[in-house]
């Protein structure tokens, strides 16, 4: 696809949606091709988007995440019931979470959004980027809910733990 199509796109992305801002990246075996960036950073701002603009995803990470397990689980990489410590040391009952049982919220591990703490740290710094062993710190310090595989519970930390997975 040619950069003025790429161009046209985004442009008709801009006018048909609700979006302030798109900044978009294409790319093949060969490494970006194209990156393009169109409207505001926000809504009721004045301020151009940029190839630099930082966007919050949110939940979509989990899609993202979970994609990448599944592709990885195909080529033969991992395994669904490959326990968690196999690719990320100091988890809580690791040699007993699952990657099957985060990716379906039945680790059993502490939500670090529950957490007091992290809600206090976003009252005084909302816009503190945080590491992942930041977050396993607040989760980790929590004992776990309940036995791996027996119950469900939402869990970002699960997602955290995936990443990390995915990176090795």
């Amino acid at each position: 696809m040619a950069a003025t199509s790429i161009d046209r796109v985004l442009d008709e992305a801009i006018a048909s949606s609700t979006a302030p801002g798109i900044v978009a990246l294409a790319a093949d075996e060969r490494g970006a091709f194209y990156q393009g960036a169109r409207g505001r950073v926000a809504p009721d701002a004045a301020t151009p988007v940029s190839l630099d603009s930082v966007f919050r995803i949110a939940s979509m990470t989990k899609t993202m995440t979970a994609a990448a397990i599944v592709q990885l689980a195909q080529e033969g990489k991992l395994r669904f019931d490959d326990p968690v410590s196999k690719y990320v040391q100091g988890v809580p009952n690791g040699d007993n979470i699952t990657i099957g049982q985060l990716l379906k919220m039945r680790s059993g591990l502490y939500n670090y959004t529950d957490a007091p703490e992290l809600a206090e740290s976003l009252d005084r710094n909302p816009t503190k980027a945080w590491t992942s062993e930041e977050l396993r710190a607040i989760a980790f310090k929590h004992p776990p809910l309940f036995a791996p595989g027996t119950e469900y519970d939402y869990c970002n930390t699960n997602y955290v733990l995936l990443g990390l997975v995915a990176e090795k």
